[in-house]
């Protein structure tokens, strides 16, 4: 379940603006992201042209979403979110 606007068809490339603004991170969160091992390297389309393939960041978004711990359940099964309990 993405919110992101990225079909899982590799047909269509993603440019880091793009990719920047899905991911809502910075250029150079991305590129830490690549060198930490997260995100996958892009394609290099040319010597200045570079983009990555729909599913590689779909992948990171999927393991993002893993990462995620459920909320706490308070006693009458309501959510407790930073300490306040929601319905």
């Amino acid at each position: 379940m993405s919110m992101l606007p990225i079909t899982t068809s590799d047909s269509k490339l993603i440019r880091l603006p793009a990719l920047c603004d899905a991911l809502g991170v910075s250029k150079g969160t991305v590129y830490n992201l690549i060198r930490q091992g997260a995100l996958a390297k892009p394609l290099k389309l040319s010597q200045r042209v570079s983009a990555w393939k729909p599913s590689d960041v779909q992948d990171y978004i999927r393991r993002q979403e893993q990462k995620r711990t459920p909320e706490p359940l308070g006693t009458d099964g309501t959510s407790i979110h930073q300490g306040v309990l929601v319905k």
